[in-house]
C-alpha cells in the first residue's frame, strides 16, 4: 500500500479522511522529485570514524556497556572502525534491530540548578549509542541534505543555516496580526522534533521517509526497535 502511494496509484476509498489523503499525495508529489531509496545507507570506516571523534566521550547512553566512550576509543582504530561500520550497515540495509536497541532509559534532568521538583525536571530518553548515532546519520544528515537538495525545506524552519531565532519571532507576530485583522480561526504551533523519533506518528512518518529517499529497510530497522522499546527510568 505504502509503495502504491508513492507511487501515486493508490485508490482512496470512499469517506477516506481528506487530510491524510492530503498528506499522502504531497509524498506522492515529493516521490516525483526525489528518486526512490537516493539516501546512501551505507556507512563506511571513515564516516564512522569522523563521526565519532568529534563526540564527548562522558555523553551518557543508555544502560548497556556500550557506551559513547567506547565508541569514541573504537574510532581510533581502523580494525574496531571496520567492524562497528559494517555492522550498522548490514542492519540498516536489511531492516534488523539489534535487541539492545530496545532498550531506552529516561532520565530526569535538572533544568533549574538544585531544583528536583519533580514538575521541574525535564526527561529526556537516552537510546544505544549505535542507534542514536544511525538515527543522525541517515535522518538528520543524509535524509534532511536530500530535503534541502529538491528544495523542499519549509521557509519556516528557522533553525536553517544563514536564519536567526529573531527571523521565526517576527514572523510569529506577523502571523497574529494577520489572523488578527482577518478575523479567522488560526492556530500556530511551534515544534522542535528533529530527532523525537519516538514521538512521531510511525505509519506517516515512514511514508514520508520513504518519500525523501530513505529506503525502505532503514526506516523498518529504526522503526522496529522504537515499537519494542523496553523503558527503563533512572
Amino acid at each position: 500500500t505504502a509503495t502504491k502511494v508513492l507511487n501515486g496509484t493508490y485508490v482512496y476509498p470512499a469517506g477516506f479522511d481528506q487530510s491524510t489523503k492530503d498528506l499522502l499525495q504531497e509524498c506522492a508529489r515529493i516521490r516525483l522529485q526525489v528518486p526512490a531509496n537516493s539516501v546512501d545507507t551505507r556507512i563506511n570506516t571513515s564516516q564512522w570514524q569522523n563521526r565519532w571523534k568529534t563526540t564527548k566521550g562522558k555523553t551518557s547512553s543508555s544502560i548497556s556497556g556500550l557506551h559513547f566512550g567506547h565508541y569514541k576509543a573504537g574510532a581510533s582504530s581502523d580494525m574496531i572502525s571496520v567492524f562497528h561500520a559494517l555492522k550498522l550497515t548490514i542492519a540498516l540495509q536489511r531492516g534488523l534491530a539489534f535487541s539492545r536497541w530496545k532498550h531506552g532509559l529516561s532520565v530526569m534532568l535538572e533544568k533549574m540548578f538544585g531544583c528536583t521538583m519533580v514538575e521541574k525536571l525535564r526527561v529526556i530518553l537516552l537510546m544505544k549509542a549505535d542507534f542514536n548515532c544511525s538515527n543522525k546519520i541517515i535522518f538528520g544528515d543524509r535524509m534532511m541534505n536530500n530535503a534541502r537538495k529538491y528544495g523542499l525545506m519549509p521557509e519556516e524552519i528557522y533553525s536553517e543555516r544563514g536564519k536567526m531565532a529573531d527571523d521565526g519571532s517576527l514572523a510569529k507576530i506577523l502571523f497574529y496580526d494577520i489572523i488578527r485583522q482577518a478575523r479567522i480561526s488560526a492556530a500556530l504551533s511551534s515544534i522542535d522534533a528533529a530527532n523525537c523519533y519516538d514521538s512521531v506518528a510511525h505509519a506517516m512518518a515512514s511514508i514520508i521517509f520513504r518519500a525523501l529517499g530513505v529506503p525502505q529497510e532503514a526506516v523498518t530497522s529504526m522503526f522496529i526497535a522504537i515499537q519494542n522499546m523496553m523503558y527503563h527510568l533512572r
